[in-house]
């Protein structure tokens, strides 16, 4: 880390307020959070707090006082914290609507996933465990679209690294203005390409509605290629997820009659319809 972001990181601590109580190094200004995220590559958790809050307060006594949490904050993220009353054209800036909230975004403040409400401290280390270490990459791809937001070839590229990083509701943001550009539809591969990252992002969601909505446009505009199998067996998994199971069951036959060899068909026999090992007749 070089020697600003490393001086930055030890003022936080010494920044006033409730941050010294707790093992926590906690800035209280988004701008100079980012510049030491940038500098270390780290992704930013914003904690969006209020002292009438009680499970703020909660968050206080109870999981940022955790060794847990203080170590996987010290090892991968630089914390922020953001007084709700205070700094409101921030907090509508990120949709903060409750506290408490937390905002987790890269090294330059684009939202990559949000937690709303308490979350304990076992939860928390957790989550912090799973974030990459090393945003770098998810920086470049933002610096570059916020110079051209319109690149298309860079809209593509931020939505599969953030879908590779786990974070896919921010990944179908990107994909989904990446589906609106004039390109999407002068490229038929990277449509297609777009509507099946779409659809899997959504069922990593659990949105049952709007991963179904992807695969059956997906299946409606896009000729039979090596993809279909797979769009066919995530179509039966979503509308299992929305509660059709008729749906499920008619998408689960159309794949084991048209696409038996395939390694969906398989899986689908196995797991998702195991009533559909063998098409009737």
């Amino acid at each position: 880390m070089k020697l600003n972001a490393l001086l930055l990181l030890l003022l936080a601590g010494r920044s006033g307020g409730r941050a010294e109580a707790y093992p926590i190094h906690w800035f209280n200004n988004l701008k100079q959070g980012s510049e030491a995220a940038r500098e270390a590559g780290r992704p930013i958790m914003i904690d969006f707090w209020a002292d009438w809050c009680q499970p703020c307060k909660r968050m206080d006594a109870e999981v940022y006082v955790d060794p847990a949490v203080g170590g996987a904050v010290s090892r991968k993220i630089v914390a922020v914290r953001i007084n709700f009353d205070i700094q409101k054209d921030l907090a509508r800036a990120y949709n903060v609507q409750t506290v408490p909230h937390l905002v987790f975004t890269n090294s330059l403040g684009t939202t990559l996933i949000h937690h709303r409400g308490f979350i304990n401290a076992r939860d928390l280390s957790s989550l912090i465990g799973a974030l990459p270490s090393d945003v770098s990459e998810i920086n470049g791809f933002d610096q570059s679209l916020r110079k051209n937001k319109n690149d298309f070839e860079g809209l593509l590229a931020m939505g599969r690294r953030l879908r590779a990083s786990g974070f896919f509701e921010a990944s179908n943001v990107y994909f989904e203005r990446a589906a609106r550009h004039e390109r999407a539809e002068k490229s038929p591969k990277e449509w297609e390409l777009i509507l099946r990252e779409m659809g899997l992002n959504y069922l990593e969601l659990r949105d049952g509605r709007m991963a179904a909505k992807s695969f059956e446009r997906y299946l409606r505009g896009v000729p039979a290629n090596e993809h279909t199998p797979l769009c066919l067996w995530s179509l039966a998994q979503a509308y299992a997820l929305d509660g059709r199971k008729a749906k499920a069951e008619a998408a689960a036959k159309k794949l084991i009659a048209e696409f038996p060899n395939s390694e969906e068909s398989r899986k689908t026999e196995e797991t998702l319809y195991p009533a559909a090992a063998k098409p009737p007749g």
